[in-house]
């Protein structure tokens, strides 16, 4: 997103006419800022603040007082933290945060899509030689716009486009794509950011870096602005919020030799539409996940287990949960149970019986190698023998949580930093599997730059922990 700073005048809804000279200020990373000169009451927080600023109106919602600065002689200043702005309309207090409609841009997505690129040709008399050119042309297709529907909402790819001239030297012509997301009925927008996210974190997974929105607008079918027609139409609202990838964004596009997966190849905009879903129902598998994309610092120790804590709850939201058939398991514990009673005591057979109760759920090992099997061919082209990559993943684990002098592990640098890679691809490629991917195309994971790279350092790292291990 775009930062901003503009002076302008403020107020609550419920007093509009006590306006304050303020200055609301944006930084995609940090948030929304506002400073007012004056105060407008002893509270703490307001619900909402109104204002106007830089030619635009606001809408500054959830507003903490930061610090309060009283200056005698001199003018008194407050500053809020803003959790969100919106820009265009002005909601009242009462109005439900709430919309049918949104359109976002992001950092990664044109050459993710690659919908259309510029055709230079040059009219001159030689092809070789153009000193004597009589003009320049730029053929700029603009793509159609690709839609699909689903049960609650309508997905749709376009493109944007303008010109630039100064009508005497220069020219240009900008495109740019963005999503859409029609839905049926008005949505809460804390739903409506979920699903934006979901698709940042679906270009970060395919382009293997952290992507970011750089734009988000949102439509109400209440708030409308009268066309030369006289025609009401909704009227946009911009979006202004805090995105902690902006930390770590790209300064430029990710190069497409280090893609995992382009857009066409994993099925296009149906694909996307059906992340939607996966992303929403594995959503603390995916936040988990992608604190190794998103963390500008972050130890090693930290995301090995971040993405153990996204493949353990991944493996039970997807798979059985227990090792044999729970009536059937009951069934043996109660007679195990029973048989201590009997032999030895009711206290053991009591204290047994709780150390039972969860003994039927698979051990880390068996989630690392039923996730290894889910994920893919091409995931054991890169870690080797799932059994193997699982207990060297599992047994790392153990060791460093449950600490024990008598056993140390000889851990160098970057050994952590590869077997978390590792389980983060394992857990990609079966996030990725859920959204209907084929296999094949998943496979093509192992050929990636990154890929061919992790499996270098795999080779060498799974034995090593293999044989220290054991002992």
């Amino acid at each position: 997103m775009v930062s901003f700073e503009d002076d302008g005048i403020f107020w609550l809804p419920s007093s509009p006419d006590d306006d304050l000279i303020g200055r609301i200020k944006y930084d995609p990373a940090q948030g929304a800022e506002l400073t007012v000169f004056g105060r407008f009451s002893s509270a703490l927080s307001h619900s909402r603040i109104h204002g106007v600023a830089g030619g635009r109106e606001f809408t500054l919602d959830g507003c903490w007082s930061k610090n309060y600065t009283l200056k005698g002689p001199g003018v008194d200043v407050e500053k809020f933290v803003v959790r969100r702005a919106f820009s265009g309309a002005q909601l009242s207090t009462d109005t439900p945060l709430e919309f049918d409609r949104v359109a976002a841009t992001f950092d990664q997505l044109a050459p993710w899509v690659r919908r259309s690129r510029p055709e230079i040709t040059v009219d001159s008399p030689d092809p070789n030689d153009w000193s004597d050119a009589q003009s320049v042309n730029i053929h700029f297709p603009i793509p159609p716009t690709e839609t699909v529907e689903l049960d609650s909402l309508k997905l749709s790819l376009s493109t944007s486009w303008r010109t630039k001239s100064d009508s005497l030297t220069e020219a240009s012509v900008h495109q740019e794509p963005y999503l859409e997301i029609q839905y049926k009925e008005t949505m809460d927008l804390d739903h409506i950011l979920m699903d934006i996210n979901g698709i940042q974190d679906l270009i970060t997974l395919a382009v293997d870096a952290p992507c970011v929105p750089t734009g988000i607008d949102l439509w109400r079918p209440d708030v409308t602005q009268e066309m030369r027609n006289g025609e009401l139409k909704p009227r946009k609202i911009g979006l202004h919020v805090a995105n902690l990838a902006e930390h770590v964004r790209l300064s430029d596009y990710q190069s497409r030799g280090k893609f995992l997966f382009h857009f066409a190849d994993i099925g296009g905009l149906s694909t996307v539409g059906s992340w939607l879903a996966v992303s929403r129902q594995y959503r603390l598998v995916v936040g988990a996940l992608l604190t190794l994309r998103y963390s500008e610092r972050l130890y090693g120790e930290n995301k090995f287990s971040n993405v153990l804590m996204a493949a353990e709850s991944f493996d039970r939201m997807r798979f059985p949960n227990e090792v044999r058939p729970r009536t059937e398991y009951r069934s043996h514990r109660r007679k195990i149970v029973k048989s201590i009673r009997k032999s030895i005591g009711p206290k053991t057979g009591d204290w047994l019986n709780d150390q039972l109760v969860h003994s039927n759920e698979p051990r880390l090992r068996q989630r690392l190698v039923r996730l290894a099997d889910y994920a893919g061919r091409g995931f054991y082209e890169v870690a080797g023998d799932p059994s193997e990559w699982a207990a060297v993943t599992t047994g790392v684990r153990n060791r460093l949580t449950h600490h024990d002098e008598k056993q140390p592990l000889d851990i160098r640098p970057g050994d952590l930093q590869f077997l978390a890679e590792s389980v983060y691809a394992a857990v990609m490629l079966c996030l990725l599997r859920e959204c209907g991917i084929s296999g094949a195309t998943l496979d093509q994971f192992k050929d990636s730059d990154g890929a061919i790279f992790l499996k270098e350092k795999l080779q060498e790292i799974i034995p090593r922990y293999t044989s220290s291990l054991r002992r």
